[in-house]
C-alpha cells in the first residue's frame, strides 16, 4: 500500500478519536492522555493563530485539514474564505458537520483530494500544513506546491527526529 493510501486509511479509521482532541468535553482519563501524550497538538493550534495574526478578509488554505478545526477557527477570526483539503472522507464528514453546526459552511469549503494534484484555481493569502508533515516521507514536492499557492506566507509544522512518530 502506498503512502497516500496508508494515511487515508489511518485517518478514516481514527477520525472521531482524533477530532476529540480538540474538545474540552472529555472524561478525566482522556484529559490526562491529551495532557501527557498530545500536548503538542494543542500547542501547535495556539501557535498557528498567533503566527497568522490578523486574518480578517484573507483567503486561507489548510492542507491536511482533518476535521476542520483550524478552518473553523480561521473563519471565527474573520477569514473571508477557508479551504481545507484532506484525503480522509471521514475527517471531512466531521469538518462539514462542524461547519454546518456553527453555520460556517458558506465560508468553509472542504475538498477530498490529493493536495499535489488538485487544481485550486486561485492562490491563498496564507497556507497551513499543521501535522501534515508528520505523515509525509518527502516534504519537498509539498513545500514547493505550498509556495506556489501562497501569496503571503506558509505556516507548517514538522516532527522532531526523536518523536515517536
Amino acid at each position: 500500500m502506498d503512502e497516500t493510501k496508508k494515511v487515508k486509511f489511518y485517518f478514516d479509521r481514527i477520525a472521531k478519536d482524533f477530532d476529540s482532541i480538540y474538545s474540552d468535553k472529555k472524561d478525566l482519563l482522556h484529559s490526562l492522555i491529551d495532557t501527557f501524550f498530545r500536548k503538542t497538538i494543542k500547542q501547535r493550534f495556539l501557535l498557528t493563530f498567533e503566527l497568522a495574526g490578523d486574518v480578517n478578509g484573507k483567503a486561507i488554505l489548510d492542507v491536511g485539514c482533518g476535521s476542520g478545526q483550524y478552518c473553523l477557527e480561521f473563519t471565527r477570526k474573520g477569514a473571508s474564505k477557508v479551504v481545507g483539503i484532506d484525503l480522509s472522507e471521514n475527517m471531512l464528514q466531521l469538518a462539514n458537520d462542524h461547519a454546518g453546526k456553527y453555520k460556517l459552511g458558506d465560508i468553509c469549503e472542504f475538498i477530498c483530494a490529493d493536495f499535489l494534484t488538485h487544481e485550486f484555481g486561485n492562490s491563498f493569502s496564507i497556507t497551513t500544513a499543521i501535522g501534515f508533515f508528520d505523515y509525509t516521507k518527502d516534504p519537498i514536492p509539498f513545500l514547493k506546491r505550498l509556495k506556489d499557492l501562497s501569496d503571503d506566507y506558509i505556516i507548517a509544522s514538522f516532527p522532531f527526529k526523536w518523536d515517536i512518530r
